[in-house]
């Protein structure tokens, strides 16, 4: 297996995302450590469900999809807010949408670099993928 060396550009993305997370993580516990910030997010969210139901939807479907954070504290938070039943559902809605948007970009932007990566890299990949496209899925 020969490895290619890596350009600028790889480095380059990987200085950008390790930077981009440090901030992210930084932001966060800052917006996280101030209470008087949390009550007045927790009183509004409850204010303005209109508003808040859509923009926590979007965040709990896209913050596990595009920067990989867990779903838990989503739903924890949206229980704390709106309250078991209605938090169930919200959360649901948003978990769902997110399944679909990860298995959308993984079935069909994805997948041709998936196979390359895959091919490259593990030694088996081809006769498993000859034996389920023989046999199918058991």
């Amino acid at each position: 297996m020969s490895s290619k060396p890596r350009s600028y550009a790889a480095y380059a993305k990987g200085v950008a995302c390790v930077v981009g997370v440090i901030a992210i993580v930084w932001l966060l516990n800052r917006l996280l450590s101030n209470p008087e910030l949390i009550v007045s997010f927790l009183e509004a969210a409850k204010d303005h469900p209109g508003l808040a139901i859509p923009l926590f939807m979007l965040a709990n479907a896209f913050a596990p999809l595009l920067l990989l954070l867990p779903s838990g504290p989503f739903n924890l938070l949206a229980g704390a807010v709106w309250g078991v039943p209605l938090a169930f559902l919200i959360s649901g809605s948003a978990s769902f949408c997110a399944n679909m948007m990860a298995f959308v970009v993984g079935r069909f932007m994805l997948r041709d670099r998936l196979t390359t990566y895959m091919k490259e890299n593990v030694s088996s990949f081809p006769a498993i993928q000859s034996a389920i496209t023989a046999e199918g899925w058991r």
